[in-house]
């Protein structure tokens, strides 16, 4: 202000002095004039000079305080309701996840259940095949059992159908077990016959070997195809076996008739041995084998062979007593037949009750039959004899011997040496005479010796 001039204060209508603001430019315009403030009346006012860059920070931090006081007053008043949205909103999510998991949980529960369900069937599948194994196996027992009886050595069974016979396995042997039992090595133990594999889902696994038959490569195959593959193997097996019992009862079968045709040959009726080849030192609790309704179709045919062997094993058991083994070798010539003959002394008819074998003395006679020695020693026209009791009956004479070998009471066996070839009592020279006696009968001998021959002992 300039001096000696006064400057005029406005005043109110009741005299005080008011504030008033210099006519200075905007603080916002390019001036740098400052804005004053007139604080106080009198005449002595206090004036403040404030910049415009000061004013617009000023400005700017009330609009800053203003904006946060009317968020802060929407805040307090909407607070409730924002809490209450976003708490409606994690609910809603809960609820949706807990909705999701349900259903997750019950996929994953139809999915168990169906695994085991099917894991139940496998397992009641594969129980069925091992006993079904275990089965076969006491089967296999049995049907070695009767391919091990005496009447089968050295005889070839009746082939198996081709459907039944194993791919590559080796002919069928003779005079052995192998001729009637499966050529591949008998069943593994239960336990070791099948494994599981924990494949996608599952797989089970059949050893190779364990079962006869086809095998097949199970062990990336799904658990039903290797079930199936197993199955199939059981079925082979079963068939094989049942194969096996055909060819046993057609052998058992065939030598029944052999020895039924020896019985024909000898005029000897099979009731008489009714009694005969009963086993000794044997015993033990009974336990009946009967092919009842309840029973399988291979039990029912394992009766009806083992009935067949068992009477075919008696059969033979029997002949093998019989007196069908000549006392010389055939080379020996025969003189003279049994029946009626001139006497060689006094020449007129007589019966001769044997045959004559043309040897030189000093010739060994042998057993035509296991007995036990009843006469051994000089017997007038027989010379010196041994007369041998085969039992049922049954006994053979050996006459004109040079030497006896065996006394009274011995026991001889089969082609057991009972004397040698000499020409005493009424006899024209070495030779032997040989005579076969039924209850006391003398009887044809040569009928004995045929039947031998077609057993093949002659």
């Amino acid at each position: 202000m300039n001096e000696g001039h006064e400057t005029r204060r406005p005043r109110s209508h009741n005299g005080s002095v008011m504030a008033s603001r210099s006519p200075v430019p905007s603080p916002f315009s390019n001036t740098t004039s400052p804005l004053s403030i007139v604080i106080g009346k009198g005449p002595n006012p206090r004036i403040i000079g404030i910049r415009p860059w000061v004013a617009a920070s000023g400005i700017i931090l009330a609009g800053i305080l203003m904006a946060w006081y009317l968020v802060a007053t929407l805040y307090f008043v909407f607070r409730d309701e924002m809490l209450a949205r976003l708490l409606n909103q994690q609910t809603e999510m809960q609820y949706a996840y807990e909705d999701r998991l349900a259903a997750l949980r019950n996929q994953i529960d139809k999915v168990t259940s169906r695994q085991l369900l099917d894991q139940n069937t496998l397992d009641g599948k594969l129980h069925e095949l091992l006993s079904r194994q275990a089965q076969l196996e006491t089967r296999q027992t049995l049907v070695n059992a009767l391919a091990e009886q005496p009447i089968f050595a050295g005889m070839r069974p009746a082939p198996a159908p081709a459907s039944a016979t194993q791919r590559g396995s080796d002919p069928i042997a003779t005079g052995s077990v192998r001729s009637f039992a499966p050529a591949e090595p008998r069943p593994l133990p239960v336990h070791d016959a099948f494994e599981l594999r924990s494949t996608a889902p599952r797989d089970t696994r059949a050893i190779g070997g364990s079962l006869p038959g086809p095998q097949s490569n199970l062990k990336d195959a799904p658990a039903a195809a290797a079930i199936a593959a197993a199955r199939n193997a059981v079925d082979q097996m079963e068939q094989r076996q049942v194969a096996v019992l055909n060819s046993l009862d057609q052998a058992a079968r065939g030598n029944a008739q052999r020895l039924s045709s020896i019985f024909a040959e000898t005029g000897l009726d099979p009731a008489r041995f009714a009694s005969a080849a009963k086993n000794s030192a044997q015993g033990g609790p009974l336990v009946p084998m009967t092919a009842g309704k309840g029973s399988n179709p291979f039990e029912q045919r394992l009766a009806e062979v083992y009935s067949t062997v068992q009477k075919t094993e008696r059969m033979r058991k029997i002949v093998n007593g019989l007196p069908i083994s000549r006392p010389m070798p055939p080379e020996f010539e025969t003189t003279s037949g049994f029946g009626p003959r001139s006497d060689p002394f006094t020449r007129t008819l007589a019966m001769h009750t044997g045959i004559d074998f043309r040897a030189p003395s000093g010739a060994p006679v042998r057993a035509t039959a296991p007995g036990k020695v009843t006469e051994a020693g000089y017997a007038g026209g027989y010379g010196n004899m041994v007369e041998i009791d085969h039992g049922n009956g049954l006994s053979t004479r050996y006459a004109h011997l040079s030497s006896i070998n065996v006394d009274v009471g011995d026991s001889i066996a089969k082609g057991g040496v009972l004397g040698r070839v000499g020409t005493t009592g009424r006899s024209t020279g070495p030779h032997l005479h040989y005579e076969t006696r039924i209850d006391g009968d003398a009887t044809d001998p040569s009928r004995f010796i045929r039947a031998g021959q077609r057993m093949g002992l002659n």
